[in-house]
């Protein structure tokens, strides 16, 4: 981690301050590859499910972060493939994802090379 500039109440320091925060914002980004996983279970009355990763944990979702918006996330049924982001820090409440898009982006080497 990139240690905070000491120069504070000039245009100077603001602008380095700001351009920590733009560098912290990457590394953190770089930090949260999208991850994929399948749906284990969905309730579309109260709008929340959760995703069971690749990596064996499980996280919660809620329809806000949907990408597909609320109508997307009515279509999604248990056993479907959806890549997300994890949420980090993680909230005291256990693993949640965000920024979630239906399907895979990319097939696992075991998928890719199956015969049909």
């Amino acid at each position: 981690m990139i240690a905070s500039p000491r120069t504070h109440g000039t245009l100077l320091g603001y602008i380095a301050n700001w351009r920590f925060r733009q560098l912290e914002n990457i590394d953190r980004r770089k930090e949260n590859a999208d991850v994929t996983g399948r749906i284990k279970m969905v309730n579309t009355q109260h709008r929340y499910g959760f995703i069971s990763a690749e990596d064996g944990k499980d996280y919660f979702l809620h329809s806000s972060e949907c990408l597909a918006g609320e109508s997307g996330f009515g279509e999604l049924q248990q056993g479907d493939a959806v890549t997300f982001e994890p949420v980090t820090p993680q909230p005291p409440k256990g693993p949640r994802a965000t920024a979630v898009t239906m399907g895979a982006t990319e097939p696992s080497l075991e998928e890719a090379t199956e015969a049909p």
